[in-house]
């Protein structure tokens, strides 16, 4: 539980990486 826990910002904070970088090419 605790693992997952810090797990879930990592992919939050990856994917708002990824959105960023979307935004920013197009």
């Amino acid at each position: 539980m605790a693992m997952k826990k810090a797990f879930l910002p990592e992919i939050t904070y990856m994917r708002g990486l990824c959105m960023l970088g979307v935004i920013g090419i197009h």
